[in-house]
C-alpha cells in the first residue's frame, strides 16, 4: 500500500482503488486484475504484483508470500520512489518505466535486491548517480534506466554483471570514459545504448569481438544493438555502432 500512496495511486491510469478501468493490456495474462487496496484479496492479486512459491509456482491463495514482481509501467505513477521498495528482497522484476513523473534516485539499498533480474526505470525523472551496490546484483539481466536525469560515471564494476543482456543508459547526463574493458567481460550482452550523454572514449574493442563471439559462443545476438555518440565530431569511437 505504501507504493500506492507514495506514487499518487488515486490518479493511476488503471486499477487505482476507485478506477473504473482495471485490465491488463497483455493478452497473455489470463488472470483477472484486482484493484489496489482491495481488502478482500491478497496483495499478490493486485494489479501489477505477483508472488511465487519457492518452487516457482505462482501464488493464488490467501497466504503470506514475498512479492517477486512489480510491473507498473506506463500507469501515470508520480512522486518520489519510496526507499522501502528495496525491502522486497525477493524481488525479481521491477518495471516502472514510462511513467514520466517518478522522481528520486537509486539508493545504496538497491543492493538488497540480490534476486533482481529485470530493472526497468526508463522515461522518468530519476536523478543522482548509480550506487556501487547496484553492481553487486549478479542475477541482473536487464538494466534499463534511459531517459532520466542520472549523472556521474559508469563504473568499471559493471563487469560484475555477468548475466546482463541489456544495458540501456541513453538520454541521461553520464560523464567520463566508457568502461570498455569491463563491458568486454559481459559475454551475454545483446543491447548497449550509450547515446545522448557526455561519455567519451572508445568501444572499438567491442566491435572487434562481435563476429567471434557470435560464432565461437553460438550466441548469435551478441551486441545486436550498439548505439553511441559517434557521429563527427565523435565523443565515442565506434565503427560498428548506430551513431548519433
Amino acid at each position: 500500500a505504501l507504493i500506492y500512496f507514495q506514487l499518487d495511486g488515486d490518479n493511476w491510469k488503471v486499477c487505482s482503488a476507485a478506477s473504473d478501468v482495471c485490465e491488463y493490456e497483455d493478452d497473455d495474462i489470463t488472470r483477472e486484475p484486482i484493484r489496489w487496496l482491495d481488502g478482500t484479496q491478497h496483495e499478490c492479486e493486485w494489479f501489477g504484483l505477483r508472488c511465487y512459491s519457492a518452487d516457482g509456482l505462482e501464488i493464488t491463495v490467501d497466504d503470506q508470500y514475498d512479492i517477486n514482481v512489480i510491473e507498473l509501467a506506463d500507469n501515470q505513477l508520480s512522486g518520489e520512489l519510496p526507499v522501502e521498495i528495496y525491502d522486497f528482497v525477493q524481488l525479481r522484476v521491477l518495471t516502472l518505466d514510462g511513467n514520466e513523473l517518478i522522481t528520486g534516485y537509486l539508493p545504496s539499498e538497491i543492493g538488497q535486491l540480490t534476486a533482481l533480474e529485470f530493472l526497468d526505470m526508463d522515461s522518468n525523472q530519476l536523478t543522482g548517480t548509480i550506487p556501487e551496490e547496484l553492481y553487486t546484483l549478479t542475477n541482473l539481466r536487464v538494466l534499463d534506466i534511459n531517459t532520466n536525469q542520472i549523472t556521474g560515471t559508469l563504473s568499471t564494476s559493471v563487469g560484475n554483471l555477468q548475466e546482463l543482456n541489456v544495458l540501456q543508459v541513453e538520454n541521461n547526463f553520464f560523464t567520463g570514459n566508457v568502461p570498455t574493458d569491463s563491458l568486454l567481460i559481459l559475454e551475454k550482452l545483446v543491447a548497449l545504448t550509450l547515446e545522448n550523454n557526455d561519455l567519451t572514449g572508445t568501444v572499438e574493442p567491442l566491435c572487434d569481438l562481435i563476429d567471434g563471439r557470435r560464432v565461437d559462443n553460438n550466441f548469435t545476438v551478441y551486441l545486436t544493438f550498439l548505439y553511441a555518440d559517434c557521429l563527427e565530431p565523435a565523443e565515442i569511437e565506434c565503427s560498428c555502432c548506430t551513431c548519433f
